[in-house]
């Protein structure tokens, strides 16, 4: 699954050697834009004068290698989250913000961190625009596969712009920053940490890197990463998660809690999060003879060394389910919900996170966010608790309320989470989706 940016060059009128700068850049860029990504064709235009449907647009590719260089670090690494609220989400992933005058396609890019996400919408009819995109389609390719097409791409333009004699143009002092940021491992994680945060390159306030590189050393790096995903100016500080760990946690014993029998489970990142969450889910039933039953509490809290009260215990943090290391052996463990079906789940996102992810770090979190990890972590909960075999065997094709509500109560889970587990498997479709908190959508 690749993305391939195609450019056929054209030769357009002359233009004074005196004209601004971006103006013998567009010039010397203009070309046949093609995007394909999978088999998705993306540019597909209607000439509006003509009538003539196509595959490419004319446009200046030079404005769009500036945009994908400046938004670089964003489109990679920042989750989609709440971008409706992020000041500049839409500029920084929708290729409409290229802008210089130029129609684009109608073009989104949403990264997990490790996966793209890349979709096109039909843009509306307008008078006196000589353009109209058609493509509606989306398509899912590696995130490394993704930055290759564009290093390609940029690479491209920028010798395009050498030939043409356009040595000047910013594109080229752009992307040799670019290429040094990525080369120097201390910066890049600090501008990934920025995209994390929503913030376009040096706009996030230096206290707030300073103290996110603080509590990295004491955290570890992906953990704080996953923690600072949306998050803004609000990341919860090392030392604010150590209180709340002593004030409201529960010592887990981690020397006793539930391993794998035989061989780890091993993520495959060349696969959705979704479907290694429920892979790994179906390999701990089977180990655990499990069968189609519905997981106690008691197994729960077994599972994960922690007294089975805090599946029903009120004592919640209202802003985060974490387990924190307090000690080599012990770690305290902070659950969310108020709710006990809430709590369970929550319960479960941890003891998958504990045995998929092997890195040794002494924060492992449940977020609402969109990486790759979180949504591992919800399908392998959503599986785990609530398994769809026998879910849509006890439904019997019976979707009204009180049928889902019965299921519930079955598994001790959420309506919410029946609900969605029916929809994510495509036993439900979208026309009879009434509703679903996006944080518990695994696909």
């Amino acid at each position: 699954m690749s993305m391939h940016i195609g450019a056929r060059w054209l030769e357009s009128d002359p233009v004074s050697q005196n004209a601004p700068t971006e103006r013998l850049a567009d010039n010397a860029t203009l070309a046949e834009l093609e995007l394909t990504v999978a088999d998705c064709l993306l540019t597909r235009a209607e000439d509006t004068l003509s009538g003539e449907v196509r595959h490419h647009a004319v446009l200046a590719t030079n404005r769009l290698a500036e945009w994908l260089v400046w938004n670089w670090w964003r489109l990679c690494h920042e989750p989609r989250g709440s971008g409706e609220q992020v000041p500049g989400w839409h500029e920084a992933h929708r290729m409409p913000a290229a802008g210089g005058g130029w129609l684009w396609p109608n073009v989104e890019f949403v990264s997990d961190g490790v996966r793209m996400w890349v979709s096109s919408k039909p843009t509306p009819a307008v008078a006196h625009q000589p353009l109209r995109y058609l493509s509606s389609d989306h398509a899912i390719i590696p995130l490394a596969n993704f930055e290759g097409s564009i290093e390609d791409f940029i690479t491209r333009v920028c010798e395009r712009l050498a030939n043409q004699g356009a040595v000047e143009a910013d594109l080229l002092q752009m992307w040799q920053e670019l290429q040094a940021e990525r080369a120097d491992a201390e910066f890049a994680a600090y501008r990934r940490f920025e995209a994390l945060l929503g913030f376009d390159p040096d706009e996030a306030p230096e206290e707030l890197m300073m103290a996110l590189h603080h509590d990295v050393d004491l955290l570890g790096h992906n953990a704080m990463a996953e923690l600072a995903a949306g998050s803004r100016n609000a990341v919860i500080s090392a030392s604010q998660l150590q209180e709340w760990a002593r004030s409201k946690g529960a010592i887990s014993s981690k020397q006793d809690r539930l391993r794998w029998a035989g061989q780890k489970f091993q993520i495959d990142y060349k696969v959705a999060a979704w479907r290694n969450g429920v892979t790994a889910a179906r390999k701990l039933r089977t180990q655990e003879h499990l069968g189609e039953a519905p997981i106690a509490n008691r197994h729960l809290a077994e599972w994960f060394a922690v007294p089975e009260g805090l599946l029903s215990d009120g004592n919640q943090n209202t802003t985060l389910a974490y387990e924190l290391d307090v000690e080599r052996a012990q770690s305290r463990v902070v659950l969310r919900s108020k709710w006990p079906v809430g709590r369970r789940f929550e319960l479960a996102r941890l003891i998958g996170d504990d045995l998929v992810q092997h890195t040794h770090e002494p924060l492992h979190i449940a977020t609402a966010q969109n990486t790759y990890r979180q949504k591992l972590q919800r399908a392998f909960a959503a599986e785990l608790l609530c398994p769809i075999e026998p879910l849509t065997e006890l439904l019997k094709g019976d979707f009204t309320e009180d049928a889902i509500q019965g299921a519930a109560n079955t598994f001790e889970v959420s309506p919410l989470m029946v609900t969605a587990q029916l929809f994510n498997n495509g036993v439900l479709q979208s026309g009879e989706w009434n509703g679903l908190d996006q944080g518990l959508a695994i696909a």
